[in-house]
């Protein structure tokens, strides 16, 4: 939600807020699902929960960068080639592959440089903020799914022993 302060002209600032708003939000939510995934099994189990608890994280780090780079790249292919239309199309296809080959060739000078250069910027912009808000829908979605289906309060009593 703070992706739109996000700006190609606003450098490394425009996301430090976004960045430190995650950060917290992953200090805040890991150490709690690694005890609940820990404290589901008995002690003599304890390296399988561990296991379990390091291959969920690894699983779900590889789909969630996956899918946000495909969200990312699909943005910036939308969002440049538009902006391209005075630009030659043998270089506006090279540019859409991704934002280091249209910087390169705004790098190489020539009369498109200039437009290369904040047309790559701005559309960089474009796919990242669409990429965070497709984070946004997904953590939501999650989030919706585990209030409506996941555990419910716990009924452990001074009669029933925990096995942590």
């Amino acid at each position: 939600m703070i992706a739109p302060l996000v700006s190609a002209s606003g450098g490394c600032l425009s996301v430090l807020p976004g960045m430190v708003v995650m950060g917290v939000g992953m200090g805040l939510s890991m150490p709690p699902v690694t005890k609940a995934i820990t404290s589901s099994l008995p002690a003599n189990k304890q390296g399988v929960a561990s296991a379990l608890n390091d291959v969920t994280h690894e699983f779900g780090t590889a789909l969630g960068v996956a899918l946000l780079e495909a969200v990312f790249g699909t943005g910036y292919s939308a969002a440049i080639m538009p902006q391209l239309a005075g630009v030659p199309p043998e270089l506006a296809t090279i540019a859409a592959r991704g934002i280091a080959t249209a910087l390169e060739l705004a790098n190489e000078g020539g009369i498109h440089a200039e437009i290369l250069r904040q047309t790559a910027k701005d559309a960089f912009v474009s796919g990242w903020v669409q990429a965070m808000w497709a984070g946004v829908v997904v953590m939501g979605l999650l989030f919706a799914f585990v209030a409506i289906r996941g555990p419910k309060a716990s009924t452990l009593t001074k009669e029933t022993p925990n096995e942590t």
